[in-house]
């Protein structure tokens, strides 16, 4: 298998399903219930091709971008099975569906949703660092993520900058979030150029299937 080759467009299959990378970005809490912020990458991605009783899978997510999960979610909703083991598992897989920055409430096991706010991608740019050493996701006041969601959507970068302060930094328009497996970058101005950096995309239209029509 090479996931980042293009090998997969020979093989003939009848449908398939394509899946968004994953940052969680965060927890919170809302009241006595803990809640987690999601936000879907357009870029890598999880593809299930499907012929008859076949399927093929193939990814290039790496793990710090929850690889092995979403991969194991993308081949269950190709199956039709929705995956509602875990709270955060439930989380993604929700997530798939709506795009762009996401607020879940914990309940039980299931991720009830929140907050689903698309972003501007014309107004920001994207940038990850992975981390040497993973840790833990920090919690935060539910109105950090309200407010970063805000700005997202609207463009308004007043908005972005309280809560990325408290979240990491902000400095001459750039955006610094500690997401446990590294650093997310968000620039409000072109050029943001640092050692070590990928450029990634939101995705406002995450889950994809597409049927061949014979």
């Amino acid at each position: 298998m090479n996931p980042r080759g293009v090998a997969w467009l020979t093989w003939t299959y009848d449908w398939l399903y394509s899946c968004p990378s994953i940052v969680v970005l965060g927890r919170f809490k809302v009241g006595k219930y803990e809640g987690v912020s999601i936000l879907n990458l357009l870029y890598p991605r999880v593809v299930v091709l499907g012929r008859g009783s076949s399927i093929t899978v193939y990814s290039n997510i790496p793990s710090y971008f929850y690889g092995e999960v979403v991969r194991d979610i993308c081949i269950n909703l190709s199956r039709g099975v929705f995956p509602n083991r875990d709270f955060i598992e439930n989380a993604i897989t929700k997530a798939m569906y709506y795009g762009g920055l996401s607020l879940f409430v914990k309940k039980g096991g299931e991720a009830v949703p929140l907050l689903f706010e698309l972003i501007d991608t014309s107004r920001y740019s994207f940038y990850f660092k992975p981390a040497a050493t993973p840790s833990s996701l920090h919690e935060s006041p539910v109105e950090y993520w309200l407010l970063l969601g805000l700005g997202l959507r609207t463009g308004i970068v007043e908005y972005i900058v309280e809560p990325c302060l408290k979240l990491g930094g902000y400095s001459d328009g750039v955006c610094r979030i500690n997401v446990g497996v590294g650093e997310l970058v968000i620039a409000s101005k072109k050029g943001f150029e640092e050692p070590g950096y990928m450029r990634v995309v939101p995705d406002n239209n995450p889950l994809r299937h597409v049927v061949k029509v014979k």
